[in-house]
């Protein structure tokens, strides 16, 4: 397995906990490889939550949405470092069109 990025976050006090596991494959160099390996959604009080299709369908896009912002600050911070030759500009360029790799 490759290298591992965590990134946890609470959303607001509502006890709502969001952890993203990304991995970059090791044998890729100059056009690394990033996939989504895990992610988990955890709440500290029980819920009971009722969703349509087209709910389900939006909250997907607002998902796609925030993983594609995520990749494009990513990217810009890395830059910022200029740690983006070391990393490549395949990588780069994956992380600013992260959200739009989604199947």
């Amino acid at each position: 397995m490759g290298k591992d990025f965590n990134s946890s976050s609470s959303v607001g006090d509502h006890g709502v906990d969001v952890e993203v596991t990304m991995v970059i494959g090791e044998d890729e160099i100059e056009g690394a490889k990033w996939t989504m390996d895990n992610v988990k959604f955890s709440v500290k009080e029980r819920i009971e939550a009722i969703a349509t299709k087209e709910e389900l369908e939006h909250l997907v896009m607002l998902c796609r949405s925030e993983a594609d912002a995520m990749g494009r600050i990513t990217a810009g911070i890395l830059c910022l470092l200029k740690l983006d030759k070391s990393l490549g500009q395949g990588t780069i360029e994956q992380l600013r069109n992260l959200g739009m790799e989604l199947p």
